[in-house]
């Protein structure tokens, strides 16, 4: 699921088949490097990584590229860099070179290592989605979701999904049940 070679990040509204696939398709494309900050750079707005191909039990993974930060990309840059978040986002919009220059100055003055969780692109690169300390958890929404439908089909209480919603921030399942609804309904009733 691209659009014109780009991962799609987001969704509004979408079936459970539809969410399901875009989760799919961002698992395949997913890359998440450990990297260290002399292994980074800013460059005409986006992040180049310098990593070695990752080996997984998938296979190997190519890592170097060119991503494109996205908004929270850019938050987590500035917070793990010190930089202003309203400056870094006035730099990317109105002077790119001054982006790369600020970026540039203070991972050349880091010795640590971050995470770059990216998607690839079809021609090469990709998205930059998060940067963050090389300690962080990932969680995958592809994982939680097939976690929250397990979790429905255990409860055993017949629902239907009334839409899902993907943001680069958060995933959203509305599950609607009209056994729960009665139930607290008659709740309600009791407690009255």
């Amino acid at each position: 699921m691209t659009h014109s070679g780009t991962p799609v990040l987001t969704t509004r509204n979408a079936t459970l088949e539809d969410l399901a696939a875009l989760l799919r398709d961002q698992q395949a494309r997913k890359v998440d490097v450990v990297a260290a900050a002399t292994a980074i750079r800013a460059d005409s707005g986006r992040l180049v990584l310098s990593a070695e191909p990752q080996l997984t039990s998938d296979g190997v993974t190519l890592t170097a590229g060119a991503y494109i930060p996205t908004e929270v990309c850019d938050q987590g840059i500035a917070d793990k860099l010190g930089i202003p978040a309203p400056y870094l986002r006035r730099l990317r919009g109105e002077h790119c070179a001054l982006y790369d220059a600020n970026v540039n100055g203070w991972l050349t003055r880091s010795d640590k290592r971050y995470l770059i969780r990216g998607l690839r692109g079809d021609n090469g690169g990709g998205i930059a989605r998060a940067f963050l300390s090389d300690g962080y958890k990932i969680i995958d929404n592809l994982d939680v979701l097939m976690a929250a439908l397990d979790g429905v089909r255990a409860a055993g209480v017949p629902v239907t999904i009334g839409g899902c919603d993907l943001t680069e921030r958060r995933m959203y399942m509305r599950v609607v049940s009209d056994a729960v609804s009665a139930l607290a309904s008659r709740k309600a009733l009791a407690a009255a």
